[in-house]
Order: C-alpha cells, then sequence, then structure tokens
C-alpha cells in the first residue's frame, strides 16, 4: 500500500496593498468531507506521487479565483500494465478545469462546477516498470483577504511524506496548524519548513494553505515571495473585516462523463454550481502592477518575475569548451564521465521554483542521466564495451556537424556479480534533518539493503561532531537488522567528516573481499564544517584508498549549504560515480534499477581522445566535459586517474564541427602554419577521414592500459551527413538534452536556438522510455521555460 508520494505546492510571488489594519479576518475554509482511501482503489503494483503548482498571480480586487495545477505521476512496478481509478472528495471552493494525460491535447471540463463532491478519472494503461503524468487545472475560490483553501486530504493521506517551504515575511515563519498541533518551521537560511510524515497526515482532520498570518503584522505592504508549501494548515482567525463577497449556493446539480480519450476514461465531476455576487470593487490606480493605491485597501494583479533564488551551495566554477581550430589544435582529450549529479540537482531547482545557478549545470551529466539504446558488446568481444559513431547536421546551424561518440559497456546480471563489501558512510550532523536529507538517506539505503544478496556485507557507520560504528560488516541476509540500525539514526551536532571517512575505510579494511567489490557509499550534503576540511586532504585520502582498492561512490543530498564541488572530487578521484538525490524515485533508479551500474565495474580510468583531420575540419568544440579535460600527454600516462565505467553504462560525447571550408569562429594565424594539407594528402586512405578516436582503458585490478583506435570517415556525396531531425532517436535526444544544457547556461553558443525548437526535438525522440526519464525531461524544459525568456540571439555566435 502506498504510504508515500510528494505534494508539491509552488505559489509565485505576489503583491497585497493591505493597510496595517485590525480588521482583516480569516473566515476559514469549510472542513473537507470524510476523505476516500486512494490507494485501496488502485491495483498494488501501482504508487504514484502528486505534485501541486499553484500560482496566486491572478487574485485581484475583482478576480477571486486561484489557480493551481495538480501533477500525478503513476508508476507501475508490476510486469503487465495496469489501471489507476483515481477517486477523491474535492473540497469546498475546489474547481476542476481541465486534464491532459502525457503530452496529450488538454481536455477542459465544464467550467462553473464547484464541489464539495468528488471527482474520479480512471488512468490507464499504465506500462509495466512505467510511468504516466496526468496534469488536473483546478481553480480555488478566494479572496484577497482571505487567502485560504483546502487541499484534498484524500492526496495526502495517500502520500508518503509532505514538506513546506516558505519565504519568511517581515522576518517571520508563517504557522502551520492542522488543528490538531502546531508543527514548527525550521529556518534553512531564507526559507521556513515545515516536514509532515504520513502518520501525521492520517491524522488531520483539515488540511489548508493560508497566507493569513503574513498580513497579521504588517506595517508596510507584504511581499509574499515564492514558496514550495506541502499540506499547509489555516493560522488563527483574526479580527473580523466586515465586508466579504457575498457567495450563494444554487441547486444546480452537474454530472459530467466525458468519452473515452486516450488513455482515461469515466471522467466524472459532481457538485453544484456557485455563483459569486461581486461587491462592486474598490476604485484601483491604473498604475504599474506593484505599485499599491494604499487607499483602496485591495490588491493589484502582480505578475511573476522569475529569478534565481540566492543560493550559498558551492559548485565548481568552469567556462564552456571554446572553438578551436584544428590547424593549432587538433587533438582533444577527456576523461570518460558516468555521474549523473547534475541532472537529478537542476530537476531539484526547477521543481523548486527557481533556475539553477549556471556552474550547477553540467552538460555530459544531463545527456549521460538518460539511458540509450546503443548496442551491446559482442559476447566474446575483446573489450568490455562497444564504441560507434556517427554524424548528423547541427540543429542550430546546418552548415555544421554533430559528431557522436556513443559507448556501450556490457550488461552483467546481478547473481554474476562477484560479492560486495559495502560501508554506509552517513552524514547525521544537524544540518542533515530535514526531510530531504537525512530521512531521504535512510529510505534510499533501505532501498539497497533489499537488493543484497547473502554473500554480500554491509557496515554502517555515521559521523557528526565524532563518528562511530553503527552496525559492522553483516551478512545481506540479514536485511531486518540493516533495516533497523538505519531507521535509528538521527541528525544533530557538527560535521567532522573527515574522520567519519577514515572510520569507514578501516571499516571497509575489516571487511575487505579478494577478488570483490569493496566501496565506501558516502551520503551527505557536503557541509564539513569541524575537523580537516580542505578538500585537497580529503583528495588524498581518498585516492590513497582508491589505490589500496577501496572505492569511494557520494550521494548528495540538500539544497543551499549543498556542498556539490567536493561531492564530485571526492567520487571523481574515487574511483566511483557522484548522484543526487532530490527523491526517493531517483534513489530507486541509482540504488535498484541501475544497481550493478552503480556498484560493479567493467572498465577503469577510460580516456578518450580525438584527433582531428585538419584537412577535412576546420573547427571543432567538444559539448561538455570541461571539468574531466586532460592533456595530450596525460592519454598514454596510465599512472593519470580518469572515469569508471559502470556495467551496462552507456556513456555520450558530443562535438560540434565546422567543415573545411565551412564559415568558423576563430581567426587563422597571421603567421602559423596553416595548410597542413602535405601531412595528408599523400595518403589516399586518410583523406576520406574526419577524425581518428583513441580509447584508453585498464581491465579492473590492472595497471597497464589497452589501447582501441576507430577512424571516423568524413560525410561525402555518397554517405552525407545524417539529417538530425531524421537520426535516430537516441542521438535526437541527447542532442536536444545538449542543447537545453547550454540554453539554461544562456550560452551564445547554439545561437537563437530556443526552448521551443529543443521541445521539437525531445518530442520527436521520445522512443520506448520504459521508466519516463525522457517525458519527465519534455516537462523540465517547459518549466523552465515559464522561468526564463528566450535570450536576445548573440549575432557573433552564428558567424
Amino acid at each position: 500500500m502506498l504510504r508515500h508520494a510528494t505534494l508539491t505546492v509552488i505559489s509565485s510571488a505576489i503583491l497585497f496593498g493591505f493597510a496595517a489594519s485590525p480588521l482583516y479576518k480569516s473566515i476559514g475554509t469549510a472542513q473537507a468531507a470524510e476523505p476516500i482511501d486512494i490507494q485501496a482503489q488502485a491495483a498494488p503494483s501501482i504508487a504514484y506521487d502528486v505534485r501541486v503548482l499553484s500560482d496566486l498571480s491572478g487574485v485581484t480586487a475583482t478576480e477571486r479565483r486561484l489557480t493551481s495545477t495538480f501533477e500525478f505521476t503513476f508508476s507501475n512496478s508490476g510486469d503487465k500494465a495496469a489501471n489507476f481509478p483515481l477517486r477523491f472528495k474535492l473540497p469546498k471552493g475546489m474547481q476542476v478545469l481541465s486534464y491532459q494525460l502525457d503530452q496529450d491535447a488538454e481536455q477542459a471540463m465544464k467550467v462553473g462546477v464547484f464541489a464539495q463532491h468528488e471527482f474520479s478519472l480512471n488512468v490507464k494503461d499504465i506500462p509495466p516498470q512505467g510511468q504516466r503524468l496526468l496534469r488536473l487545472k483546478v481553480a480555488h475560490l478566494v479572496t484577497p483577504s482571505e487567502m485560504a483553501v483546502d487541499l484534498p486530504l484524500s492526496v495526502l493521506r495517500a502520500a508518503r511524506s509532505s514538506s513546506i517551504q516558505a519565504a519568511p515575511i517581515e522576518g517571520n515563519c508563517p504557522v502551520l496548524d492542522t488543528k490538531l498541533l502546531n508543527v514548527p518551521a525550521e529556518r534553512n537560511g531564507n526559507d521556513c519548513r515545515f516536514f509532515l510524515n504520513a502518520a501525521m497526515a492520517n491524522s488531520f482532520e483539515r488540511v489548508s494553505i493560508s497566507w493569513l498570518n503574513f498580513l497579521q503584522s504588517a506595517q508596510t505592504d507584504p511581499l509574499i515571495k515564492r514558496a514550495t508549501v506541502e499540506a499547509m494548515a489555516p493560522p488563527s482567525p483574526i479580527a473580523v473585516r466586515p465586508e466579504r463577497p457575498k457567495v450563494e449556493m444554487a441547486a444546480m446539480p452537474y454530472k459530467a462523463d466525458v468519452s473515452t480519450k486516450s488513455g482515461v476514461s469515466n471522467v466524472t465531476v459532481t457538485g453544484s454550481a456557485i455563483r459569486l455576487r461581486e461587491l462592486p470593487a474598490p476604485p484601483v490606480k491604473a498604475v504599474a502592477p506593484i505599485v499599491m493605491d494604499r487607499s483602496a485597501e485591495t490588491a493589484v494583479a502582480y505578475y511573476p518575475s522569475y529569478s534565481q533564488v540566492q543560493n550559498t551551495a558551492k559548485y565548481q566554477e568552469y567556462k564552456e569548451n571554446p572553438w578551436k581550430r584544428v590547424a593549432e589544435e587538433p587533438v582533444s582529450t577527456f576523461s570518460a564521465d558516468v555521474d549523473t549529479a547534475s541532472y537529478a540537482n537542476v530537476r531539484r531547482f526547477l521543481q523548486r521554483g527557481s533556475l539553477p545557478t549556471p556552474d550547477a549545470v553540467r552538460a555530459e551529466e544531463l545527456i549521460n542521466y538518460f539511458s540509450y539504446d546503443y548496442a551491446l558488446p559482442a559476447a566474446n568481444a575483446k573489450h568490455p564495451f562497444n564504441v560507434r559513431t556517427d554524424v548528423a547536421t547541427s540543429p542550430w546551424n546546418k552548415d555544421r556537424y554533430l559528431l557522436r561518440v556513443a559507448i556501450k559497456g556490457k550488461d552483467l546480471a546481478k547473481e554474476t556479480l562477484p560479492p560486495a563489501n559495502l560501508v554506509f558512510l552517513v552524514d547525521v550532523s544537524g544540518s542533515m534533518s530535514p526531510a530531504d536529507r537525512l530521512p531521504l538517506v535512510k529510505s534510499a539505503l533501505k532501498l539497497l539493503t533489499t537488493q543484497l544478496r547473502p554473500q554480500d556485507q554491509v557496515s554502517l557507520v555515521t559521523y557528526a561532531s565524532g563518528s562511530r560504528v553503527v552496525l559492522p560488516p553483516t551478512s545481506g541476509a540479514e536485511k531486518n537488522k540493516i533495516m533497523l540500525a538505519i531507521d535509528q539514526l538521527v541528525a544533530g551536532g557538527g560535521t567532522n567528516g573527515e574522520t567519519g571517512l577514515r572510520l569507514a575505510y578501516r571499516q571497509a579494511h575489516a571487511g575487505m573481499i579478494e577478488g570483490g567489490i569493496n566501496r565506501v557509499l558516502l551520503a551527505t550534503d557536503g557541509d564539513l564544517n569541524i575537523g580537516v576540511t580542505d578538500p585537497t586532504t580529503l583528495k588524498s585520502l581518498v585516492e590513497n584508498e582508491r589505490k589500496a582498492g577501496i572505492s569511494l561512490s557520494t550521494l548528495g543530498v540538500g539544497d543551499n549549504n549543498f556542498n556539490d564541488a567536493l561531492m564530485k572530487k571526492l567520487a571523481d578521484n574515487g574511483d566511483g560515480s557522484y548522484h543526487y538525490l532530490d527523491s526517493l524515485q531517483e534513489a530507486q533508479k541509482v540504488l535498484v534499477n541501475e544497481y550493478t551500474s552503480t556498484l560493479a565495474t567493467i572498465a577503469q580510468d577510460l580516456k578518450l581522445q580525438v584527433e582531428f583531420n585538419p584537412n577535412n575540419v576546420a573547427e571543432y568544440r567538444l559539448i561538455g566535459y570541461e571539468l574531466r579535460a586532460l592533456t595530450r600527454e596525460q592519454f598514454n600516462d596510465d599512472k593519470v586517474d580518469a572515469g569508471d565505467i559502470g556495467s551496462g553504462h552507456t556513456v555520450t560525447a558530443l562535438y560540434e564541427i565546422v567543415p573545411a571550408g565551412g564559415k568558423g569562429n576563430v581567426d587563422p594565424l597571421r603567421y602559423g602554419n596553416d595548410n597542413p594539407k602535405a601531412d595528408t594528402t599523400k595518403n589516399t586512405a586518410l583523406q576520406k577521414e574526419m577524425a581518428l578516436l583513441k580509447l584508453r582503458y585498464k581491465q579492473p585490478g590492472e595497471s597497464k592500459s589497452q589501447l582501441i583506435e576507430v577512424a571516423i570517415d568524413k560525410p561525402s556525396a555518397s554517405k552525407p551527413a545524417i539529417d538530425i531531425n531524421r537520426a535516430d532517436p537516441d542521438f535526437k535526444f541527447a542532442t536536444a538534452v545538449a542543447a537545453w544544457a547550454q540554453w539554461l547556461r544562456g550560452s551564445s553558443l547554439i545561437g537563437d536556438f530556443n526552448d521551443k525548437e529543443i521541445l521539437s526535438l525531445a518530442r520527436s525522440a521520445r522512443g520506448e522510455d520504459k521508466y519516463g526519464h525522457r517525458a519527465e525531461f519534455i516537462r523540465l524544459v517547459e518549466l523552465a521555460a515559464t522561468m526564463k525568456p528566450n535570450p536576445t540571439p548573440d549575432p557573433i555566435s552564428k558567424r
């Protein structure tokens, strides 16, 4: 039975023009009808997450409706397609306006039906191990002076957990009142946070969102900033306001049965129409939205301006790879990277209502977050991965090419993996107390525990002001014992990560399995403040242990104090991967669906080097991998560490290329040797080559690398470059993700290629999308587009 899901209400900024007066009062909200047990109606294999996006900007002196979008993500863990008959009671004042399934057209409902009744809709054909997205657009009857709305209690009771994040007004946090208890706020930077669990939600009689407490002590125009709210209740009433709109209930029963659409059926809303008799609107000055007429004692419309929320997280700064002339720098060298943290972190930024900081966007991690249907190596192949290359036209400049390098690692069955010696190293310092940190980590580690085999063993080490062993090496057969130890973790104290790392490595050595998987899994927000905090010292510790046969992977959590730079550095130097957990679904992806990829290494220190033929290529640039760049000499140096590839991993790299004779971006040198044709014209075999791809890697446990070389032919009349719009779905989708990463950073290197063109390319490349990750990407592009206007094209970038 479903116990956890996330309900998020994102409120856009709004400005009210209330005078400081004790006359304003909440009339309250009607107590919701007895809720329905939503999950009892569904198949056991179906779970859902719900996200509510609420926009207050339309509430004005004359407009009484607050609009919201409820996004239900239905996940099917079974091996057969299943349906979900969604049915819940609507609180008084809530109106369903429309619904939309996945990327289908939005279907409008009959406007004018409010309810204290039910909404039902049958979501059909949720694919096995896949997802479907349902959007409900709803309206709530409110007034500017009575900013309180009920949420469907049934939806919250079926949720796994709920949290509230809200900006303070005049330095004061809002109050969360559920009638039975007051949940205290936790200050976290500029935010106030509340955290609820399923047991608390099931004890509520009503859950409401209310902004009235912001007005109680307002001496100036209060600005309600963007807030992320889940399961918020109304504050205590204050003084009565004598005037409020009259609401008349009319006995006008309404029932709508919508004919079956793709994926849904039996759409029914029952309720009674509500007519709102407006009082004469007080005069409002015709001024800019945020300028208030205080004598009117009401609000004028304020349209939100999206901007980046100030954040103290630490990200490693970098500049995008520039264009390079082949005549001057013909060789590009970099390390493979299978980290996926950047994508999950970008998603967290967007779902909380802000654009990501540019340095949080790493194109290679966004591209490699997704799985691609590349061909596996043959069973008797000499190398543990398969390599292919393709050339297509660039979607943002048809006179240029995109070169794709695609790598697919051999896929090992979990049963064939060597035994694992894992050490869970968990940060339990005070900064880990919020629900999206230690509670999420605990749930994630329990998911991983379910995947353990009897031959595996786990230790649990924690650190805060000090460090301790919570669980000595324990067989994977004793899952209950491991989960009990995880359940006992609580947060408090400082963050002495260095002592925790040393103790974890001692535990790993104590349980060392010769020929097995020996790995420390570090889960933290990276906010070290006690003991050794120097990244260089920590890096040295991790490197020494890597050489001793113990790798390190990192799971990052948190937001405004999150140390992304340290998490990535530790994983890169520990021969591990770095992932960011923004939800339990992400933990499911990393620790369950990709269990073998996360833990089992098939190739170590994979380096790539591309030498471009100056006879056929004028300029090139590598998209992403800025933080994985290597020198030309380091390619052949087996002592230089590089990225490891896990079982079944895919690695994708994209180059943009200006062919010889094309209009480039870099002026040639006046005194340089800019005519190197003699090097290739003597060899007719080389004339048709565009580039030579070389790869070096080590078999696990070996110190000497092996070399792979792949010649890449230039496009020709007999074999032209593929039109990107006709390329295979994986090539198109990777290109769309690469474009979006650059668009998020405000890059001029893609010219005026915009969000609409990115969406078009991505939508044409969804493919099978087993887990719904590509559909989610499309939704994130849509969401980001509402926060960021299209940049003004830079004419230089189109040269």
